[in-house]
């Protein structure tokens, strides 16, 4: 066995480190700390962009599915379970919320139902995300706005209804951003729901009272005069307008409709 004849009790039979590596230690490239950065928002804006397709079939598969439900024992749909999962951090439900307000059709009857289906069965939003949601609509650019369909509209009067129940008192404040003209009756309708649920908090109760003592006229008593209005949709608006007329806002010298109501029937 000649091959270890050279090998000594307690040698190292490792190859030692040369003496070059030692004294000059090799030179790394440094990081690219910019174009890593800019690649991953690229990335993290393309994951978004393909979620949001999702995201958006499964709100029209939803609407598709919901009307097969006819009790509240059935089980959710799954497109619905979906949203649901996403909805379990702020990124995907503020997606969610966004979707829907920009996709769910205007003469799809439905529509309410599954967003506020969703706003039920979601996490309860912080008010920070209520706040990013908006900042992410542009609601505080009315010239903005008015260029959005009828639909838009009705969507976030319904988001905007249903967070302003949830988060009542302080919370219910920082979502309230006060009155806009919209000429469509089903707009309206639920823009005047919306605001019923905000009173339910004093500051935005007063608050909508000082916005309507402001104006020259007051739009309730404009949209009071649709009680009688061959359009079933401007009816409703016009019983909403008499009821907050009656129940949230009455004006000085204003006498209660069922008040008039029972002494013109004595």
């Amino acid at each position: 066995l000649p091959c270890f004849a050279f090998i000594r009790m307690g040698q190292c039979l490792l190859k030692p480190r040369s003496t070059e590596s030692r004294s000059t230690p090799e030179r790394r490239a440094p990081v690219q700390t910019g174009t890593f950065v800019s690649d991953a928002l690229a990335l993290h804006s393309q994951r978004l962009r393909f979620l949001g397709l999702d995201v958006k079939n499964l709100i029209l598969e939803t609407l598709s599915a919901i009307r097969h439900l006819v009790n509240n024992d059935q089980e959710l749909p799954s497109s619905m379970l979906k949203l649901n999962l996403i909805a379990e951090n702020e990124e995907g439900w503020l997606l969610i919320v966004k979707t829907m307000i920009e996709s769910i059709p205007l003469e799809n009857p439905l529509g309410p139902v599954v967003i506020t289906l969703f706003l039920d069965e979601s996490p309860l939003p912080t008010k920070e995300s209520v706040r990013k949601l908006l900042s992410q609509l542009d609601v505080s650019y009315p010239n903005f706005m008015a260029t959005l369909p009828s639909y838009w509209h009705r969507n976030l009067s319904l988001v905007l209804g249903c967070i302003a129940e949830k988060l009542a008192g302080p919370y219910s404040v920082a979502v309230f951003q006060g009155i806009r003209r919209i000429d469509d009756p089903l707009v309206i309708l639920f823009s005047l729901i919306a605001l019923e649920k905000f009173a339910s908090t004093c500051e935005c109760k007063l608050s909508i009272c000082n916005r309507l003592a402001s104006l020259d006229s007051n739009p309730l008593l404009m949209l009071e005069g649709w009680l009688n209005d061959d359009n079933f949709c401007k009816r409703e608006v016009g019983f909403c307008a008499q009821w907050a007329l009656d129940n949230l806002w009455p004006m000085v010298e204003f006498y209660l409709i069922y008040v008039s109501t029972l002494m013109a029937s004595t």
